[in-house]
Order: C-alpha cells, then structure tokens, then sequence
C-alpha cells in the first residue's frame, strides 16, 4: 500500500493542515492539466487557490474546490502551472524580436505584475531560442497555451514550483539539452503503448490571404499566398515537390501586417509544422527502481529516446506521468490519444 501525505498551505504559503490518504491515483500531464480528486478525512476552511503539496513525489498544485460530506473531504485541484491558464494584453510588436524564452518570460510578468499573488514570484530564463515561428499575432494569447506550443514545436519548457523554505513561486524557462534513453527490454519496465504519427490534425497546404476594404469601398490590401508541407525535406515551401495524399486544405486570414510575406509565412509554418515528438507513447515503470527516477531527476521537456523491443527506436519528450500505487507510468510525446484529452488540447487550438 503506498501512503502519500497531503500538505495544504493557505495564499500566503503559511501551513494549514495534513491528510493522509494511500493507493490514489496521481497525474500530472503537461499537455492538459487537467483537474483530479482525492478524498481525504474531514478538513473544512479550504479556499480556492490554496497550494496542496505531496511530498512523496514532489507533487505542487491549488485547490480549485472542496466538497464535504460527512466526515469525507473531496479536494480537487489542478498542477502550479495551471496558473498560466489566463488570457494576458500581449504586444506581440514590442517583443517579437525577444527569444521564446523571453517572450514566455514577459507573458508572466504580465500575470504577477498587478500582485494577483500574495507570494514572492521568481522567473529564471535558462536558454534562447531564436527566430521561434509561433505565430504569436494576437492581441490576446493564453500563456498555457503558448507554453504548450512551445513545448510542442521547440521543446521548451516552463516549470513551475514552490520554494517553501523561502516561499517564493519560481518559474524555470527553458529547453534541456540533456537527453535519456529507456530501453523497453528492461526487467524494471512493466509495459508499454506507443502510437506514432497522429497528423490527423495537421493540414497539408495553407492559403493565408490578406483582403481589406476601406471606409470608402477602396480595396487597400489584397494579397494571397499558398504554403504546403513538404514531407521530403520535412520543411514548408510555397512550391511543392508532390502532391501529399490525402491533401488537408486550411485558409487563414491575416490583417494588420506590415510585411505580408514574413507574417504569412510564419503564420503557414505554425498549421504546417510536424513536431518531432508527434508520437504518444506510455511507459509503466516500477516505482522502487532504481534505474529510471522521473520525479526526481526527470525534467518536462527532456527529450527521451525509446528503444522497442524489436530494434525500432523512437525520439520523442518527457510531458507527464501518472502515478498509481508502485507503478509510473510515464507520459512521452507531443499528442494523447485519450479523446477527452484531445478534446482539450484542440480546445486550445494548438
């Protein structure tokens, strides 16, 4: 039976309680943060946004609700770096020369710079990645959302936890360079599930068109460009090599650009690009082994080489993991096949 202890700190991270519940189930997934419960002995006084803390596996999130019935407390709550989940001003002008990791760094700024947290922020940039073709031409960006691409498409990440001895909430901006290996044929490996190149939702062109019309009727702009993807050479241009079957045809819109070309481009490469890590892949590993520790040693972002059993190899990212009883299971990749969970990421429009 594995017992976690459940610590609960109120907004200004001063100590409220502790619960002890065993054998329940734990996820953290990068790509959808979704919320879960855990039923604890009665604990009444909870708020939202009080910070809950698993000590055990290192686990960091806020509560969103508490139900009590009787003497059972449900607790729901979400991972730290759902507090990105808000939709920020961005001048996307201003900073678009920035690196991603800076252009990360400034988004949640803007979230803490009106002090809607009682506690210390610290933001670390780690590395610079240059020339990110994001397509971050909003007004309005969620930073989560953001986040994932960058996830997604440069393998950066952002890490979000709580330094309680100091009772500042840090955020580590970065990619790693450091890379693991998990061979499948291992004693400690208990299972395993891997599904590669889900491009279902990638389109195959992209006409990006700029049409506008003054006061007075005058048409001022009209431009069109098409893009395609070209799966040779893995890059976009804007004259195809062969036609890709089946084709996946997307129209998209541009307004407010001072340089068509460039603008359109990026906006193309964002729909057209073929992440890397476009694989899901699970991997159930035993918990008391002493080989493969992802939650201590392990960082969202790392890129993971998986060797099968029959000699394949696949490169793909460390996103999450699910926690149930001794068993890890860890979460690789850049897409999920769980359809709620695809729901969500395609809610987010990334």
């Amino acid at each position: 039976m594995r017992v976690y202890n459940i610590e609960i700190f109120n907004t200004k991270l001063e100590y409220v309680a502790t619960r002890t519940v065993a054998d329940t189930q734990i996820e953290f997934d990068y790509l959808t943060t979704q919320a879960q419960s855990i039923e604890v002995v009665k604990l009444t006084g909870l708020q939202y946004g009080y910070f809950i803390y698993i000590r055990e596996i290192e686990y960091q999130g806020y509560i969103t609700m508490s139900q009590t019935v009787q003497e059972i407390t449900t607790i729901t709550f979400k991972p730290l770096i759902s507090l990105c989940d808000v939709d920020i001003r961005y001048n996307y002008k201003k900073y678009s020369s920035y690196t991603l990791e800076n252009q990360l760094k400034v988004m949640i700024e803007e979230l803490y710079k009106k002090d809607i947290c009682e506690v210390k922020t610290q933001i670390d940039v780690l590395s610079a990645t240059s020339d990110a073709k994001m397509n971050l031409k909003s007004q309005t960006q969620n930073i989560l959302s953001v986040m994932i691409k960058a996830l997604k498409m440069y393998a950066v990440a952002v890490k979000c936890y709580i330094d309680f001895n100091k009772r500042i909430l840090k955020f580590e901006i970065g990619s790693q360079s450091q890379g693991r290996t998990i061979e499948l044929n291992c004693a400690y490996i208990l299972n395993s599930n891997i599904t590669i190149e889900d491009t279902s939702d990638y389109a195959t062109s992209v006409t990006v068109y700029q049409y506008e019309i003054d006061e007075n009727g005058t048409v001022t702009a009209d431009n069109e460009k098409t893009y395609y993807y070209d799966e040779y050479n893995d890059t976009v241009t804007s004259e195809p090599l062969k036609r890709i079957i089946p084709a996946r045809h997307s129209t998209q819109e541009i307004s407010e650009t001072e340089d068509f070309e460039t603008d359109a481009y990026e906006l193309a490469y964002s729909k057209l690009y073929r992440s890397e890590f476009n694989n899901s892949i699970e991997v159930q590993i035993d918990k008391n082994n002493r080989v493969i520790k992802p939650l201590t040693e392990w960082n969202i972002g790392e890129p993971v080489i998986v060797l099968s059993t029959d000699g394949e190899s696949y490169k793909t990212i460390y996103s999450g993991y699910r926690i149930n009883g001794d068993v890890i299971t860890l979460l690789l990749g850049a897409v999920r096949t769980e359809l709620t969970k695809k729901l969500l990421i395609e809610r987010r429009n990334i």
